[in-house]
């Protein structure tokens, strides 16, 4: 599919008729259109996938009101229709596609619009009834994400790399129909259907001979229960669709909500540290209340200490001068008893005159020595009657502990009043939101996540026990095929339908898994082609197509940048392209946004090689004309830059240049 020409009239910012001419040649594949944020680039996106399916998508891949698109200046002077036209080429065949809608009235929902579609095919209009089988058939909606690329979404690629889930098996599926397994599995479908409907033959032709009542009656109830586990799972399905809506709606309401749900988080966290400060501080403030009530000395406790610090000095300086004292008297008494005779009184010898007199001046230098000693105090026993009651006041450790009580307070106050500042800053700048709401669709939306992977646990449960009663009923059947009684031609029908089942089974996985290792070669030489880092080695793809990128050691690079995401997305995009059994122009919205320059040259240089028609719709920051034509190398066929129309809700098309 290649398309030569887009039409908008009154769709997005595109008020009356634009035409753009997008035809290539298998020179010239690069189309560039160039507008600024706001413009109307994903519009021309939005147009291609309306025309082509009658809606269009938002990121979570659900329909967007069709009378969103209508322009608004239209609406204003009551012109309330609008349009786009498709012309392309597919298979050698010329296709003009053309949408319509239209209201009678200014329309306030999808309700109020008529819609018409037409297509002609070498100039002969297809019956309506089969228009839709056509395009799907050229390039189906379920594929059309690989085709028209948002670069700003690359969510839907790195599920890949996850668990498997719905959201991946849906991406999986999408991936598998380009590359056109479906056509093999469609055939197995097949094959099953014709298995059972044999099985079921088999099983009334034997209930009709009344034999083996008891196979008979298992096998029924086996077919029971498959068809009961069948309408569970499309129950569970049905279930976790909506979810998935109801999901996609509560996080669109959060993003309404802007920077006010952040603050509310915020602000929730403040709240909490608040309420856990303001119990620490009251903790530690009865700490010492209780500690001041049970030792109510604590406070004095410095002067108790200082009063005994007297109380012991005095105390020890007066058991010193008592000491000094009865010293000095015993060594006085004990002289007196030698120096008035003359004799020693350890030996009874008789002292000569020189010691004598030495002695006698002892005696006398240790009287003065007495006599100058100051009286001992007559309050000895009051000082110590004293200090021993203030020692029962003197536990530094309850001083400590008061104190480390008291500073824990004062922090918790002071760390309480400055998070109360802070929170009061937000609940100001949140005047006229209403917090309840917000938190209310918080809780809702995280509810339905939790709802989400309880209804995929069960929905993984129950198609095991899908697994394990499509095998007791190949047993079963094959067991009833050997009875006397049963059908020999239709157990061998339903022998071959097994058989061919299998072997169709056996021969999709094989093909899948060629197909994954052609992808994965095919992604690897795209990636080493734009990749700026050398180091970077090949990818690895997993059984659900998701790519990691694996360096020259042989280690899993986790942890990516976000232009290293987008430049596996763009690998895995290329790759298919390469592989697909159908051909489609890719169309890529922003698809620059994330990346250096370096990157930008390298991929540049590498869209004209994937020989099929690429149109690029970027913004300034992203790519400059001067950088698409030295980068583009003569891929370039045209160029268009989106500009303002007098009006912020008016846009138009101007020719930059026609390069072919």
């Amino acid at each position: 599919m290649i398309i030569r020409r887009l039409v908008l009239e009154n769709f997005g910012p595109y008020f009356g008729k634009h035409e753009l001419d997008l035809s290539v040649t298998p020179d010239h594949e690069v189309v560039l259109i160039y507008g600024e944020n706001m413009r109307g680039k994903t519009s021309i996106v939005n147009a291609i996938r309306w025309c082509l399916y009658g809606s269009t998508l938002d990121r979570y891949e659900r329909p967007i009101p069709q009378q969103r698109f209508i322009n608004y200046d239209a609406i204003n002077v009551g012109d309330y229709h609008m349009a786009v036209e498709i012309t392309f080429d597919h298979q050698d065949s010329h296709y003009e596609l053309e949408r319509r809608i239209q209201s009678s009235v200014k329309p306030t929902s999808d309700r109020d619009l008529k819609s018409s579609v037409n297509l002609k095919k070498d100039g002969y209009l297809v019956p309506g009834g089969d228009i839709t089988d056509v395009v799907y058939d050229i390039l189906h909606p379920d594929i059309a994400r690989f085709f028209l690329f948002d670069g700003e979404m690359l969510a839907q690629y790195e599920i890949l790399l996850g668990q498997p889930t719905i959201a991946s098996q849906k991406v999986r599926e999408s991936i598998e129909q380009i590359l056109g397994l479906p056509a093999l599995t469609k055939g197995k479908e097949d094959v099953e259907t014709l298995k059972k409907d044999a099985q079921r033959r088999q099983t009334k032709a034997l209930d009709v001979s009344k034999q083996h009542a008891a196979l008979t009656a298992k096998s029924q109830q086996l077919e029971a229960a498959l068809e009961g586990v069948k309408g569970d799972l499309d129950g569970l399905r049905n279930v976790y669709s909506k979810l998935q809506e109801e999901r996609d709606q509560l996080s669109d309401k959060l993003q309404g909500f802007g920077d006010a749900e952040a603050e509310i988080r915020e602000l929730d966290t403040l709240e909490a540290e608040i309420g856990k400060l303001t119990t620490e501080a009251e903790e530690a403030h009865a700490e010492c209340k209780k500690l001041i009530a049970e030792a109510w000395w604590i406070p004095a406790t410095p002067r108790i200490a200082a009063r005994l610090l007297e109380l012991n000095e005095a105390i020890e300086n007066q058991f010193s001068l008592r000491l000094r004292r009865e010293q000095l008297s015993a060594d006085i008494t004990r002289l007196a008893k030698s120096v008035p005779n003359r004799v020693c009184e350890f030996c009874g010898q008789p002292l000569a005159e020189a010691v004598a007199q030495h002695l006698e001046e002892r005696q006398k230098a240790l009287a003065a020595q007495l006599t100058a000693l100051p009286p001992l105090a007559t309050d000895v026993d009051t000082l110590i009657a004293e200090r021993r009651s203030l020692q029962a006041f003197a536990r530094e450790d309850l001083s400590v502990r008061l104190a480390e009580a008291e500073r824990r307070s004062v922090k918790a106050t002071v760390d309480q009043h400055k998070r109360e500042s802070k929170a009061d800053a937000i609940r100001t700048r949140l005047r006229g939101h209403d917090r309840a709401e917000i938190k209310a669709t918080q809780l809702q939306l995280e509810n339905a996540v939790r709802q989400m992977l309880k209804v995929e646990s069960d929905i993984a449960t129950k198609a095991r026990d899908e697994a394990d009663l499509n095998q007791q009923m190949a047993r079963l059947q094959q067991e009833i095929g050997r009875l006397p009684g049963a059908d020999k031609r239709i157990a061998v029908e339903a022998d071959v339908y097994s058989a061919l089942e299998r072997l169709l089974e056996l021969g999709i996985d094989e093909y899948r898994d060629r197909l994954r290792l052609e992808v994965e070669a095919e992604a690897t030489g795209i990636f080493r082609e734009l990749t700026t880092e050398p180091r970077y080695e090949k990818l690895e793809i997993n059984e659900q197509y998701g790519l990691r990128i694996v360096d020259d050691l042989g280690r899993t690079i986790v942890d990516k940048s976000a232009g290293a995401e987008q430049i596996v997305a763009l690998a895995l995009i290329g790759a298919l392209n390469r592989c697909a059994t159908k051909e489609g122009p890719i169309v890529m919205d922003t698809p620059f946004g994330r990346l250096d320059r370096g990157h930008r040259e390298k991929i540049l240089r590498f869209l004209p090689t994937l020989h099929t028609q690429v149109i690029l719709l970027v913004q300034s920051g992203e790519l400059e004309p001067t950088e698409a034509a030295a980068y583009l190398d003569g891929g370039l066929a045209r160029e268009y830059r989106i500009s303002r129309d007098e009006s912020p809700t008016r846009s138009r098309f101007d020719p930059v240049r026609k390069v072919q």
